[in-house]
């Protein structure tokens, strides 16, 4: 009687085990990379003649999400950087905002003119990189400040 107490008291751990191991982690797993960091997103001139560029400004993660706004909203030029930074570090995200100076902007869209470009970036640490996907070169790096 005594051995099958302990056996079935063996089994009910092992299950428990089991089942912590598999549930999902907790959503604060996800905010390692929460904090301050710094966005630097550098885009080289183009084939047709725009000038390269480089803006600088803050983010926050918060939750693995994070959030950066270059400018307030609607000024000319502005960006608002959204997205969600993976337990990996991989990240998928969002640039929308508004261009600057035509000299800047890909067949001289007028200043004021809609940017919208997703960005793939893998954070480690401090730190991350990432690359426009879309119809200009530019990098994005990431530092915690």
């Amino acid at each position: 009687m005594k051995s099958e107490t302990i056996g079935r008291l063996i089994l009910e751990s092992l299950c428990g085990c089991v089942l912590l191991a598999a549930a999902p982690s907790p959503v604060g797993a996800a905010g390692s990379f929460d904090g301050n960091w710094q966005v630097v997103v550098e885009c080289a001139a183009s084939a047709d003649g725009a000038k390269g560029y480089r803006w600088v400004f803050p983010a926050t993660v918060r939750n693995g999400e994070l959030v950066g706004v270059y400018n307030q909203p609607n000024r000319v030029p502005s960006g608002h950087l959204v997205g969600r930074i993976g337990q990996d570090g991989s990240a998928h995200l969002t640039m929308t905002g508004r261009t600057g100076d035509p000299a800047y902007t890909i067949n001289r869209a007028p200043g004021g003119s809609p940017i919208r470009y997703s960005v793939t970036a893998h954070f480690s640490g401090d730190s991350g990189s990432g690359t426009r996907n879309e119809q200009r070169s530019c990098s994005l790096a990431f530092s915690r400040s």
